[in-house]
């Protein structure tokens, strides 16, 4: 990463100063030669990975730095396996009434921005020949969190997919976007049924602009049937897994793992 890179990181707010750093330490990892491949989510550091989500300590996200490198555990372990269950650990402790609303979202913002400075440091099109054209993630403007995409995006461009992201999208928003830009498929990420609806109107909005030209698949966290969830939207296909997407829609020439 450039020094122009760093200091750009390192301008966040004060909070957000060990998410800064942990970011630049996860990407030295990737572009470096430790070991990376799939490793079992080790409890200690998951804890680390909690705690400075939930404090925003610098200390802890130093602690956890420090912890990744002795441990060799790669960017694809903390994008597709730590941050997942993360995610998953801070919501059980809202849903058990152990930390409330409040805190479980600032907690999730921290994963989601440290999830954001990953994605901005890595290059999505030269990073795996074997990889073709570029995707368009869109959430709904009715999702109250992205993180899912997020994790979806980053892992994504791991793989050597260009990746444009539009958050929070209306109909309008949207279709503005598609006229300007042209993407080989678009991704819909839906979270709650709330949002079924928006996702409709979202790909109904996009046919009238690309037509038939771009393959459309939906999917995400809401606790739906694949198949209620592709008739429901309209979309191509529904799916929650991002390698057989992108396999689907013919943007993998081969079905290499994606973490």
């Amino acid at each position: 990463m450039d020094r122009f890179r760093q200091k750009e990181l390192l301008r966040l707010a004060p909070g957000e100063f060990g998410i800064a750093q942990l970011a630049l330490h996860v990407v030295a990892i990737m572009v470096g030669d430790a070991p990376g491949g799939r490793q079992p989510v080790r409890e200690d550091v998951l804890r680390l990975l909690v705690r400075g989500a939930s404090t925003g300590d610098p200390h802890v996200f130093e602690k956890l730095a420090a912890e990744m490198r002795r441990l060799h555990i790669s960017a694809e372990c903390m994008v597709g396996d730590y941050i997942p269950a993360a995610v998953a650990q801070i919501g059980e402790e809202w849903h058990s009434d152990r930390i409330d609303i409040l805190e479980s979202t600032i907690a999730i913002s921290r994963l989601q921005n440290l999830l954001r400075e990953l994605g901005r440091a890595w290059s999505a099109d030269a990073a795996n020949p074997q990889m073709l054209g570029s995707v368009l993630m869109v959430v709904p403007d009715t999702e109250q969190h992205t993180i899912g995409a997020m994790i979806a995006t980053t892992q994504m461009r791991r793989a050597g997919v260009s990746v444009a992201v539009q958050l929070l999208s209306s109909p309008r928003t949207l279709e503005e976007l598609l006229r300007q830009r042209r993407f080989d498929a678009i991704f819909f990420s839906v979270g709650n049924f709330d949002s079924l609806e928006a996702c409709r109107k979202l790909v109904t909005a996009a046919r009238g602009v690309v037509g038939t030209s771009v393959r459309f698949a939906v999917g995400g966290a809401v606790p739906a049937d694949l198949d209620d969830l592709r008739r429901i939207t309209g979309a191509d296909f529904a799916t929650r897994d991002v390698c057989v997407a992108l396999r689907d829609l013919g943007l993998m020439k081969t079905a290499a793992p994606v973490v």
